[in-house]
C-alpha cells in the first residue's frame, strides 16, 4: 500500500452520550497506508445511515480509489 486511501478500515463507535443534533454514534475511517483518521457523527447504526455517511461525507471529500 503506497497510495493514500488505497486500503481503508471502517468501524463504528458507540453508543456515546448524545451530542448536539442527537448524534450518539461515530463512523470512523482510517487510511491503512498513512493512518489518516476521519470521524463521521451518525444518529443510528443501520446499513442505510452508515452508507449515507460514507457516500455523503467521506467519499466526496476523499474520492473513490480502486485497486486493480
Amino acid at each position: 500500500m503506497t497510495e493514500p486511501f488505497e486500503a481503508m478500515a471502517f468501524d463504528l463507535v458507540g453508543p456515546l452520550p448524545k451530542a448536539k443534533g442527537d448524534f450518539c454514534f461515530t463512523l470512523t475511517a482510517i487510511c491503512q497506508a498513512f493512518r489518516w483518521p476521519e470521524a463521521i457523527p451518525i444518529k443510528s447504526v443501520t446499513a442505510i445511515v452508515v452508507a449515507k455517511g460514507m457516500l455523503e461525507v467521506f467519499f466526496p471529500e476523499q474520492g473513490f480509489h480502486w485497486r486493480y
